[in-house]
């Protein structure tokens, strides 16, 4: 990846990977309209307006909507110009696509991204989806990041998730998206459904005990 971000081949890995979409799921996402659809894009993406034509010109009449997309920024590389990435960013949104920071805390930008891109979602990384029970510093950013999300107005997706416990700790903490992992069952997606919390027990537990918690914050006000 390292290569073809620093050599240019990026640029038409990306449009090629668009248009597969179309070829390969293309079908799919015209019946089911709730579904996503996310790509990662590089620092060198929001470099110009090149992305924008890309998927103007790949799904602007396609049977995927622009408001199925989700473009993910990532922290591999810094971006160098945050007022250009910003008005890439808001001409995404503009057309109906959400953007959102891809491993969230792992890598160049964190906050300042958040603070100066006008990010849609947050996704926690998968380190720290998988170190929720080993180490307390990952319950404790993930609940900031939670919490930041809130008052920022942005979706939150945590990564990675491939246990039930996990599922019902996310769930603890405040997430109520996750990216599921291939091996486990089908049914766990719905865990994940804020709609739907009484088809998990361990969603109505969170539920409750989050219910607790709000209590005690209105008696100690």
């Amino acid at each position: 990846m390292q290569y073809a971000e620093t050599s240019g081949h990026i640029f038409e890995m990306t449009r090629h990977i668009m248009r597969q979409t179309l070829v390969d799921v293309g079908n799919l996402y015209s019946k089911n309209p709730d579904l996503k659809l996310s790509v990662n894009l590089f620092a060198g993406h929001f470099e110009d307006r090149r992305i924008i034509e890309d998927l103007i010109e790949i799904y602007g009449d396609s049977r995927i909507s622009y408001s199925q997309i989700v473009r993910q920024v990532t922290e591999r590389q810094p971006l160098r110009d945050m007022n250009m990435a910003r008005k890439i960013i808001a001409e995404m949104q503009s057309l109906g696509i959400r953007v959102a920071l891809d491993d969230a805390g792992t890598g160049h930008g964190g906050l300042a991204y958040l603070q100066k891109l006008g990010i849609d979602i947050i996704k926690i990384d998968k380190m720290f989806v998988d170190t929720l029970w080993t180490e307390v510093s990952s319950s404790s950013i993930v609940d900031m990041l939670v919490e930041l999300a809130g008052k920022l107005g942005m979706g939150i997706i945590a990564e990675g998730v491939e246990m039930m416990e996990q599922i019902g700790r996310l769930r603890e903490l405040g997430v109520t998206s996750a990216q599921i992992g291939r091996h486990i069952r089908a049914e766990i997606h719905l865990c994940t459904a804020p709609a739907r919390p009484s088809l998990c027990p361990a969603c109505r537990s969170a539920d409750q005990r989050r219910g607790l918690r709000r209590q005690r914050r209105t008696r100690a006000r």
